[in-house]
């Protein structure tokens, strides 16, 4: 599943239509919207760092995530007057700056995105107190640095970091201004706050959908495997019973298919399956062998033949 957390509703109404995702009535704390196949959903969980900490924790354990599960942080974020409004960036480093905590999420697919630091604010800064930070803390020997400015990033990482790996957890942020303090909700600033999150949606929703597909691959990689990991153990259990045989014998046989069935890929030269020499040992009267003795003379020939 991918579980997008946002702050406020504005920031995720897009992608919630063009997912066609839907209130799910049954969660009280927080606003949640997901798809029929749980493959997806949005989190509203407001505009604050405990509340973004706290929607992961109670999301996070409601389910607890797997392997194949991502975690994006998607929203709007205060950005340099070089970064243009509507800019997507994707976070390669994320500061909490109360106490200068610094978190690298690791960024190992393939985005169409640019990459920036994003500082995590306790508060909303006016312009003056967000160009003294850029000047002073962020700024140093580098003007043309892309920096980024939001309040719950470093909150959301912390608490992620309880359930997902940092190769699971994405950062996509929005520049809808330079470091003013209009709110969406005010007067006069909501519609243009809107405008500018419908608009880089186009842009997040084509990157969830390749995320999307990549994980219906690899739950299908994963179902293959385990299918013929169960192959495997059936055939080992049907050798081990034949051959009078041992947890440790079994051991062995299971480690001879898996060879075999390697080398039979790499090669695919047609050479018989162990299936098949069941089969013929079968025929021949020799399976199920006589007694203890006898199977392992016949393990020894199977091993001559792997191998």
């Amino acid at each position: 599943m991918i579980t997008i957390f946002t702050a406020l509703y504005p920031e995720a109404k897009e992608l919630i239509r063009a997912l066609s995702l839907k209130k799910d009535m049954t969660q009280n704390h927080f606003q949640v919207f997901s798809d029929e196949n749980n493959q997806i959903q949005i989190v509203i969980t407001g505009a604050s760092a405990i509340a973004a900490a706290t929607a992961v924790a109670e999301c996070s354990t409601r389910r607890e995530p797997d392997s194949g599960d991502f975690l994006i942080n998607y929203g709007s974020c205060a950005g340099r007057k070089n970064i243009p409004v509507g800019t997507v960036s994707l976070c390669n480093k994320l500061t909490q700056t109360v106490d200068g905590r610094t978190f690298y999420p690791d960024i190992l697919y393939r985005h169409p995105f640019e990459e920036a630091e994003l500082y995590s604010f306790p508060a909303v800064q006016d312009r003056e107190s967000f160009q003294q930070f850029l000047d002073k803390d962020a700024g140093a020997g580098d003007r043309r640095k892309e920096i980024l400015v939001d309040m719950e990033a470093a909150a959301i990482y912390q608490a992620g970091n309880y359930y997902y790996a940092p190769h699971q957890m994405l950062f996509l942020k929005v520049v809808t201004d330079h470091g003013t303090t209009q709110e969406p909700q005010s007067a006069g600033s909501g519609e243009h706050f809107s405008q500018i999150m419908d608009r880089a949606a186009e842009e997040v929703l084509t990157f969830i959908r390749q995320l999307l597909t990549m994980q219906e691959k690899n739950s299908r990689q994963e179902s293959m495997q385990e299918a013929f990991r169960s192959q495997v153990e059936e055939q080992a259990k049907l050798w081990q019973e034949a051959l009078h045989g041992s947890e440790t014998m079994k051991a062995q046989i299971r480690q001879m298919i898996l060879y075999h069935s390697l080398c039979e890929a790499k090669e695919a030269s047609g050479k018989q399956t162990m299936s098949g020499w069941y089969r013929e040992y079968e025929q021949a009267g020799r399976l199920p062998a006589k007694d203890k003795r006898e199977g392992k003379r016949i393990l020894e020939e199977l091993r001559a033949r792997v191998l």
